[in-house]
């Protein structure tokens, strides 16, 4: 068995990292249009808000990535606790379909907000209706992730089994009508499992140089 090494150790830190950048990215996005806005009132709201609906793109689009990157860091969690090879990795597969998913949106924001002055009303109207209503890829991954991530932490009891129900529940409500509340729901369990994970990788990095050092080891 492998040594733990200081990405091993930090990585699961990006589950915090994600959770600080959506916030972030949302508070700088705040409310856009709806998906009945008229073209005008889409083209007139990215105008006066263009440097910051990109600034919040970047926001999110980097959340994202740390959130592939929590996935990846519980895989390796998993595997070193317990044998759910399978598990692990649809769920990191899941959590990459919901990256791309909500890049994908972020990427229409970007767009509506380079040039807002330059596109047709019917036009960043198509684009506004397309960046609200785009959620399918999105809640897909985010309900294969949670799901699958919270039955693992139920098999391998590598994690107390609370996070997992709780996970499993935030995978079923992200499809459902309520799924801001998932979401607000899934921002602190990153929180939590990131710190919990990383407290636990660095014990037992520490444990395994202890009886790696043929002196701390006597």
């Amino acid at each position: 068995m492998r040594r733990w090494n200081d990405w091993d150790r930090a990585a699961p830190l990006t589950g915090v990292a994600f959770t600080v950048l959506v916030a972030a990215g949302a508070v700088l996005a705040g409310s856009t249009p709806a998906d009945n806005a008229s073209g005008q009132a889409v083209v007139a709201f990215y105008v006066k808000n263009s440097g910051r609906e990109r600034a919040a793109v970047v926001f999110l689009a980097f959340a994202f990535i740390a959130l592939v990157c929590f996935a990846s860091a519980l895989r390796v969690y998993f595997r070193r606790r317990a044998s759910h090879d399978g598990l692990t990795l649809t769920a990191l597969a899941g959590a990459v379909l919901l990256a791309a998913g909500q890049t994908i949106t972020s990427g229409l924001v970007w767009t509506l907000a380079a040039r807002p002055g330059q596109l047709a009303p019917a036009t960043a109207q198509a684009l506004n209706v397309a960046q609200n209503d785009l959620v399918i890829t999105s809640a897909a991954g985010w309900f294969i992730f949670s799901v699958i991530t919270g039955i693992a932490i139920l098999q391998s009891k590598a994690l107390p089994g609370w996070l997992g129900w709780a996970s499993i529940v935030i995978g079923i409500v992200a499809v459902t009508p309520a799924e801001f509340a998932a979401f607000l729901a899934f921002a602190v369990w990153t929180v939590i499992v990131g710190l919990l994970t990383w407290r636990r990788s660095t014990a037992i990095g520490t444990a395994e140089e202890q009886l790696s050092d043929p002196v701390l080891a006597r």
